[in-house]
């Protein structure tokens, strides 16, 4: 469903607290995220979307904390990330996709520590280095201020 561009978000509340859906737009009126909240703390799917409504990034919170299935797909549907949280801590296989949809590299995580850690270090520069040089495209996760358009 589109919507006026004055429309750019929704949150629903219970007894004065974030309860239910939330749901944040790009300034056309698209659906730019779906946020589920319990009691005041995200509990829930957690989706971002391109302007075209193409989905952008899926995850799950379990009681404000990151927990389950995380991916990543890029503007052409093609998958990015995909990985597992497990309370907050990533963990099991996390696998990192090229623009075109091969495999760049998979890391093993045991509850938020990366293992063969010497293995990835120089890969996990390069894309740590590539994420910092885009970081003024992609804006920054602000929770504090999560809802408000700037």
């Amino acid at each position: 469903e589109k919507f006026t561009s004055n429309q750019f978000r929704m949150i629903s509340y219970q007894k004065g607290e974030k309860h239910g859906v939330s749901l944040k737009y790009h300034p056309e009126g698209t659906v730019s995220e779906i946020l589920f909240w319990k009691n005041g703390m995200r509990h829930g799917q957690w989706q971002h979307f391109y302007e075209d409504s193409t989905i952008r990034m899926s995850a799950t919170f379990q009681q404000d904390t990151l927990h389950g299935k995380y991916m990543v797909w890029n503007p052409q549907k093609v998958s990015r990330i995909q990985g597992m949280y497990n309370m907050g801590q990533m963990d099991g296989e996390w696998i990192f996709y090229k623009d075109e949809g091969d495999i760049e590299n998979r890391l093993e995580y045991d509850n938020g520590r990366l293992l063969n850690r010497e293995s990835h270090e120089e890969w996990l520069k390069k894309y740590m280095d590539e994420i910092e040089e885009k970081l003024g495209e992609i804006p920054e996760v602000d929770f504090e201020n999560f809802f408000e358009r700037k």
